[in-house]
This record gives structure tokens, sequence and C-alpha cells, in this order.
């Protein structure tokens, strides 16, 4: 008898600590999302049960977008919109600059992740006409994008040729060759080259071209 009574409290017990749980998960289903019975048993504990974790989580699936119900939990807990940015992650596939942890930073930190995604796919250009450049004479085209994380630095565009013009200059101070070919070679490979760009500049070099040619 005793046995029985004890097996009865343990399965009332187990009843409804189990009834929140399929709660948590019907909740998730209603949003087209799905979540273990363990997830939910996370969920209930940490009482972070939301509509949008839910919405955003379905989104996740619904795209096959590698984003775990942790980190978007984790989001949601710390204030963030996880909806905008499954998708905007759900838009941009292959775009590898686009990650979870790069929103999440952008949209923790109070920018808007629309704005950022269109900031940083907006491709900016620069003419550098008739500089001088010891015994040459250059100019110098360049297109280019800033990236996601220039949203947080706020950066002057005409500081770009400023920087570059101060680089060519730097380059003229040790350079004594008249081979004006030689030069240009140089130039685009050795000073103003992709590497330069990304770590000087912080910009992503899409294309550029110089001409370059013996002052008369």
């Amino acid at each position: 008898m005793e046995l029985l009574m004890i097996v009865f409290v343990v399965g009332v017990i187990a009843l409804f600590t189990l009834i929140p749980l399929f709660i948590i998960m019907g909740a998730a289903m209603y949003h087209s999302a799905k979540i273990s019975l363990k997830e939910s048993w996370g969920l209930y504990l940490r009482k972070s049960v939301s509509k949008a974790l839910f919405q955003a989580l379905a989104i996740a699936q619904k795209n096959n977008l590698s984003v775990s119900l942790e980190q978007i939990e984790r989001h949601v807990l710390c204030g963030g919109n996880p909806i905008k940015l499954m998708n905007v992650l759900a838009r941009n596939p292959t775009n590898q600059e686009i990650t979870f942890q790069s929103l999440s930073a952008i949209d923790l930190a109070g920018k808007d992740v629309e704005q950022a995604i269109t900031f940083s796919q907006t491709v900016h250009e620069i003419h550098i006409k008739n500089y001088s450049l010891g015994l040459f004479k250059v100019d110098y085209h360049a297109s280019y994008k800033l990236g996601l994380y220039a949203v947080f630095n706020n950066p002057d565009l005409k500081d770009f040729e400023k920087k570059i013009e101060e680089k060519l200059a730097l380059f003229a101070s040790s350079w004594d060759s008249n081979d004006a070919i030689y030069t240009k070679k140089i130039i685009q490979t050795n000073i103003l080259n992709t590497e330069y760009w990304g770590k000087g500049l912080n910009a992503y070099l899409i294309n550029h071209s110089l001409d370059i040619s013996i002052k008369s």
C-alpha cells in the first residue's frame, strides 16, 4: 500500500512537472518552431519563454540557419530583437560577413541592423587626379565597401582620400625609380593593395585602377 502511495505521489509530481513543459513545447509549435523536452525544461527553469524567441527560432529552422536556441535565448535576455536578426540572416545566406554574432553585437549596441546592412553594402568610390608623386603624375580610382562594423566608427569618407595621399607621399619619399610601369606595379601590389585597404582603412577593396606618367 505504501509503495502504491509513493508511486502515486511521484506520478502526480511528474505530471505537474511535465505539464508546463508540454505547454512550452505547444507554444513553440504554435509559432512553427520545434524544441525538445530538454530545451523546454531549460526555458522553464530560466523563465525565458517568449513569443519573440519562438518566432525567431521558427525563422532559423525554416531557413536552415546555423543559429541555436541558446544563442537566440541569450540575445532575448540581453534585450535584443532576435526576429529582425533572423530575417536579415535569412535574406543574406551567402554573405560570410553577416553572421549572428556580428548582427547581435550591432543590435545590442543600439544600432539599427537594417541600416548597418545597407551601409555595409553601399559601394563608395575615390578619385584622386593629377597627384604629384616625385617624378610622376598619378590618377587613382578605387571602389570599396566599408563592412558591417563601420557602423560603430562613423567614418568620414573624405579622410580616405587624405590617408591614401599620405601613403603615396610616404612611398615617394623613398622611391627613386623613373620607370613608370614598374612604379605602377609596386603601388598596386605593395602600397595600395587589399591588405592596406583592410588593415589601414578598415574597408573592403572591390577594384582599383592607377594611371601613372612622368611629369612633362
